[in-house]
């Protein structure tokens, strides 16, 4: 699965909005977003857990669920640079330039 910027920076949005609420985490359970939340929780982007189903479960099996509690410094310092619309189009545009120049 290829990363998902866009994904990504909605639901660091969406963490950061429930922050200090009772309830402060999000579980979510689509292949997709459990996908970001997990490379994200690995990247020191959040911070939460992945719920295999299962015993010994492979970390690529598509079929789980990923909590996530808070956003840690890193993504604090990505949040900064994606928050705004005008950064965040400019940061999609630099990435989708390198990215075609590399192939």
């Amino acid at each position: 699965m290829k990363r998902d910027y866009e994904l990504i920076r909605k639901i660091l949005l969406e963490v950061e909005e429930n922050n200090g609420k009772v309830l402060h985490y999000k579980t979510y359970t689509s292949p997709q977003e459990a996908y970001h939340c997990d490379i994200m929780i690995q990247a020191e982007l959040s911070d939460g857990k992945l719920l295999r189903k299962g015993l010994n479960t492979p970390s690529w099996i598509l079929n789980r669920t990923v909590q996530v509690y808070d956003i840690k410094w890193e993504g604090h310092n990505f949040m900064n640079s994606i928050r705004e619309e005008t950064l965040w189009k400019n940061k999609r545009e630099n990435w989708q330039q390198s990215h075609a120049i590399a192939i």
